[in-house]
């Protein structure tokens, strides 16, 4: 099997900091640096359900996959996030780009998955 590079734009809340970000995606059994509760709760009820529901998602991913998948994510207002915004004309998040060459829009985890497994089925060729 090949390896596969999935870069996540979205929004990352506030209160996580960077040590956290590259932890949550390492660490399936928890998430390394706990932020505070009550900054997590001063989020939206709906965003922090979105930010839940795409943790969870990476953390399948990632366990499913291993080290046959890499996984970036970019927050949209940080300049590597603005600047794959502007590069995969991007709209709305999360927006999930698999080999910097096709992307999905919205949580669709199945899709995600499938785009993941015809990517590790036919590699393409690397520069």
């Amino acid at each position: 099997m090949y390896q596969v590079e999935l870069e996540v734009i979205a929004p990352i809340l506030g209160s996580f900091d960077h040590r956290f970000r590259c932890q949550l995606f390492r660490d399936g059994a928890g998430l390394g640096r706990q932020l505070e509760r009550g900054d997590f709760e001063s989020y939206p009820p709906a965003l922090q359900a979105e930010f839940e529901a795409l943790a969870e998602l990476l953390l399948e991913l990632s366990g499913r996959y291993g080290r046959h998948l890499v996984i970036r994510v970019a927050d949209p207002g940080s300049l590597r996030g603005r600047w794959s915004s502007v590069r995969f004309r991007v709209r709305r998040f999360p927006t999930f780009i698999v080999d910097d060459d096709e992307q999905i829009c919205g949580l669709d985890a199945t899709g995600v998955d499938r785009l993941i497994r015809s990517h590790l089925a036919a590699p393409r060729a690397r520069d």
